[in-house]
């Protein structure tokens, strides 16, 4: 009697087991079925490089994409302030020049009485998590999830919905951080997926 109840103990423990497995594998497939439905979503991948490298660039590339956006804060800088401070993230001159241009003239046209609704006074960008950092020599790729938070004009906060951000690096021994931006790009994520 007590082999049967020992055996039957045994297929019920096995009959759980199997359950567990299955359903933990439809998670996994759904979750792979996610990553299929966001195309430009890429899949995390190892640390790679010089390890040195790897935790510089972790912890500054908040701040690159922080001063990014900075030149579009309402404040009094100038147009050529917004370039300087552009010149310590990007590489393109033109793309320093574009974005800086941008950003002075949404910045007069709040100050002249225009849509101040997009307006912010602070932004910060603050990562969720990392996906990985390659580095090659003077180049590294960064791929990481996170969102830029706003301070608002009149005061109330907000958030960019979480996104994954591609980030490519050029070093550049010569400004603030050590590295520059060459290209960049982000995709929208669906966080229940993660």
């Amino acid at each position: 009697m007590n082999h049967a109840l020992f055996r039957a103990r045994g297929w019920v423990v096995f009959a759980v087991f199997c359950v567990v497995v299955v359903a933990l594998g439809y998670v996994a497939y759904r979750h792979e079925e996610n990553l299929d439905r966001m195309p430009n979503v890429e899949r995390a991948f190892v640390d790679s490089g010089d390890s040195a490298d790897i935790a510089h660039i972790k912890e500054i590339v908040d701040d690159l994409l922080t001063d990014a956006t900075l030149p579009g804060r309402i404040d009094n800088a100038t147009s050529l302030e917004r370039e300087e401070t552009l010149r310590n993230v990007y590489t393109s001159e033109t793309e320093i020049a574009e974005t800086a241009r941008i950003y002075s003239d949404g910045v007069v046209d709040v100050h002249a009485g225009g849509d101040s609704q997009s307006a912010y006074v602070h932004n910060e960008m603050r990562i969720k998590q990392f996906d990985g950092v390659r580095v090659t020599g003077d180049s590294a790729y960064v791929l990481f999830h996170g969102a830029q938070k706003y301070t608002m004009l009149d005061g109330s906060h907000t958030e960019d919905p979480i996104s994954q951000y591609k980030i490519h690096l050029q070093r550049s021994n010569d400004t603030q951080y050590g590295w520059l931006i060459t290209q960049q790009a982000s995709s929208f994520v669906e966080v229940s997926g993660y």
